[in-house]
């Protein structure tokens, strides 16, 4: 497409960073479908019932937290690749690494949080 489109250069490193942003893309898709179904529905009061309920919602807490990690650090290579290539600071981008383990750290903290409340 870039060769089409007369863009000399970067246009092989430009399809990869592209390929990794519509990777993270679809998975945020695949994370939204995932939260916006229904939930559980009991059919009576009995603990067995309430169990089940509890590990659907369990489940789809634990299925939306790693579709969004994956999703970041497909996010952080897409990243770290296009600053490495663009600005060949292949020495100090390593460091896109590190913001991105925190980062994940903070998403797992808040969907801890989030559970112990509810």
């Amino acid at each position: 497409m870039f060769s089409e489109l007369n863009i000399e250069g970067l246009t092989e490193e430009l399809g990869v960073i592209f390929m990794f942003i519509f990777v993270a893309i679809a998975t945020m898709l695949l994370v939204y479908n995932g939260m916006s179904k229904p939930k559980y529905k009991s059919a009576n009061d009995t603990m067995v019932e309430e169990f089940k309920e509890w590990k659907v919602n369990k489940e789809i807490k634990k299925t939306a937290k790693k579709s969004i990690n994956s999703a970041l650090w497909c996010l952080i290579v897409a990243i770290y690749i296009g600053i490495s290539y663009f600005f060949n600071a292949w020495a100090y981008s390593w460091i896109i690494f590190l913001i991105g383990a925190s980062i994940s750290n903070i998403i797992d903290a808040i969907y801890e949080s989030n559970e112990r409340r509810g």
